[in-house]
């Protein structure tokens, strides 16, 4: 739909950009060739990415952003900011709510499951024992969640 200003002159456009072709004659550098120099300007999606990466990825994101900051070459916009700050809460929440989920998992046990009819069975000896192993265990890693989830 033409503005007031196209109907005042129907050619403005020409005189605007006079080299049609120049509008898509411009050539995006490679990577390599400015990677050293540019700035760097960080989206909502670009900051939560550590919410949802391993802890090798984290180490190498944190020494990348240090050294952005460091050369003054990292910037965040205040919009992306506010954007951040509304969406950290819901992955702080859904990591929760996943731990949350894998205690209320866990089988509640008190007692090595017993079937006297297999008692003779070297199979039966060793699941047994692993049952026993992991009884053991269970308690202590319940209460290790549970503490993750406090902090």
């Amino acid at each position: 739909m033409p503005d007031q200003q196209d109907n005042a002159d129907m050619f403005s456009l020409e005189g605007t950009f006079p080299d049609a072709a120049e509008l898509f004659g411009f050539q995006v550098p490679p990577l390599e060739s400015v990677k050293g120099s540019c700035d760097v300007v960080l989206d909502t999606n670009v900051l939560l990415i550590p919410y949802r990466t391993d802890s090798k990825s984290l180490a190498a994101i944190q020494k990348v952003y240090e050294k952005l900051k460091m050369e003054d070459r990292l910037f965040v916009p205040e919009r992306v900011a506010r954007e951040f700050v509304r969406n950290k809460a819901k992955k702080i929440l859904d990591l929760t709510k996943a731990l949350a989920d894998k205690q209320s998992r866990l089988v509640e046990q008190t007692k090595v499951t017993s079937y006297p009819l297999l008692e003779g069975l070297n199979a039966y000896t060793e699941l047994s024992e692993v049952e026993t192993k992991i009884l053991e265990l269970m308690a202590p890693y319940k209460a290790a969640v549970g503490k993750l989830l406090d902090e």
